[in-house]
């Protein structure tokens, strides 16, 4: 029988005192971590708005969906008008 022999002859085997999957889960949670911590500082950084300048903000949005959903309504009838003359 052949005798197994390293390939580095001074280095004995790979004897790990921890195997990897444990180091690198440990690794994966500590990143988790971290970066749950970023966005809790991140989040006190964060200027909210008032209740006023909410509302406001949201007739705006309203206001101009409703207007392209408008104007969208017209190209859409007058494209359609056309398209049906041609035909």
């Amino acid at each position: 029988m052949a005798e197994h022999r390293s390939p580095k002859p001074a280095v004995g085997g790979s004897n790990p005192s921890r195997p990897a999957k444990i180091v690198i889960e440990e690794i994966m949670i500590n990143k988790i971590k971290d970066f749950f911590t970023g966005v809790k500082v991140e989040m006190k950084k964060v200027s909210w708005p008032t209740f006023e300048e909410l509302k406001s903000s949201t007739a705006v949005v309203i206001v101009f969906a409703i207007m392209i959903a408008v104007f969208l309504f017209v190209v859409d009838l007058f494209l359609a008008k056309t398209v049906n003359f041609i035909i």
